[in-house]
């Protein structure tokens, strides 16, 4: 006996993005989701909807979906919004949905407003099944990530810092996050615990 797999037994992905002022005006410089509505060379600026559709391009190989069965969609600026993007996937037959934050920080969008936007979805659409992903920011793989973008610009320059004289060069990450507004005894704020 042969197992069919339907529509119910897959999930959909909403990959949730910031998103930007930039590509929200065709008088800007900038990209949007249709490629329709800007020149090839706009389409190859690496502005957010183009960098988040080349992500959502590459997980859709790696998770083995197909186009269908993902939906880009942003905070704020472009759409689809999350609630849009959760109905065109009801609307395509996944009764269940997974939402994944694709957020760097792990501030107020990817925590206090996610809770609010799935309470939110499953109001406006009774029967689909939402499912929160925990977002980036608290992942260590990015240390790795950094450690990595680091490597490579320490390898690229090693030849031509030597010709030119440059000294080494640093990297500096920084998430303020507004708890306590103390400064110590250096006179630094200190913005965290």
């Amino acid at each position: 006996m042969s197992q069919t797999t339907t529509k119910k037994d897959r999930w959909g992905v909403i990959l949730l993005g910031h998103g930007s002022q930039r590509g929200t005006s065709k008088a800007e410089c900038s990209c949007a989701w249709s490629k329709d509505e800007f020149p090839a060379w706009c389409q190859e600026c690496p502005s957010t909807p183009n960098g988040l559709q080349q992500a959502a391009t590459r997980l859709q190989g790696m998770l083995q979906i197909d186009e269908s069965q993902m939906v880009l969609s942003c905070l704020e600026f472009l759409e689809p919004f999350p609630h849009e993007a959760a109905k065109m996937l009801k609307d395509r037959g996944y009764d269940q949905v997974v939402m994944t934050p694709f957020l760097l920080g792990n501030g107020k969008h990817a925590t206090l407003e996610m809770n609010e936007i799935v309470e939110e979805v499953q109001d406006q659409l009774p029967g689909l099944e939402l499912h929160l992903a925990d977002g980036l920011g608290l992942d260590t793989n990015l240390a790795d990530l950094v450690v990595q973008r680091v490597k490579e610009l320490e390898s690229s320059n090693e030849h031509s810092s030597a010709d030119q004289g440059i000294g080494p060069h640093g990297i500096l990450l920084l998430k303020l996050e507004p708890r306590q507004n103390m400064t110590t005894a250096s006179g630094w704020k200190n913005w965290g615990s």
